[in-house]
């Protein structure tokens, strides 16, 4: 028993350190330009919701921006990563193997200096060069390999076989 309280006395202890930075970024987001600087840090003053009006309209177009390419990306990622890594995960071969470690291995390669003159190539060749489908493309061809097959092929493989062989009994395929 006191083993435990001394467990959640840490635990509840290393959760208001980790929330300090949180509150700090609260308090100080609704304060005024005035309460900034004349206050410290972690005590509150007066409470404006002008600041942060003025930053979601400075930043509106951005993040709506990030929202239009983020979300297509991430999903045509981990759902073409999802098929490279069941694929890898059903089928074993050598060239498999041989294909999923220079998938590991092209991660530490830093894709700035091999892709990025090609990709220009073609997406000038698509038409594409310099367009939203062309920067989502551009984003699928640098995170796909490493995001995509080789998170899914971790995942994958810690997977129970006998998870996706109830899925087949149930009518999966």
């Amino acid at each position: 028993m006191a083993r435990r309280v001394v467990k959640y006395v840490i635990l509840s202890f290393l959760a208001v350190v980790w929330l300090i930075p949180v509150y700090a970024l609260v308090i100080d987001g609704l304060k005024t330009n005035i309460g900034v600087l004349s206050t410290p840090v972690l005590k509150p003053a007066s409470f404006s919701i002008l600041p942060m009006k003025v930053v979601l309209s400075a930043l509106s177009t951005p993040i709506v921006n990030s929202i239009l390419y983020v979300i297509p990306v991430a999903l045509i990622s981990t759902f073409l990563g999802a098929l490279a890594a069941y694929y890898f995960y059903k089928v074993t071969s050598f060239i498999n193997n041989v294909i999923f470690t220079i998938i590991a291995i092209a991660t530490f390669v830093p894709y700035q200096i091999t892709l990025v003159p090609p990709l220009i190539r073609l997406t000038v060749a698509m038409n594409i060069f310099d367009s939203t489908a062309g920067l989502i493309f551009a984003f699928l061809i640098f995170y796909l390999p490493p995001t995509g097959a080789l998170l899914m092929s971790i995942f994958l493989a810690v997977l129970p076989r006998t998870t996706l062989e109830s899925a087949r009994i149930d009518g999966g395929q």
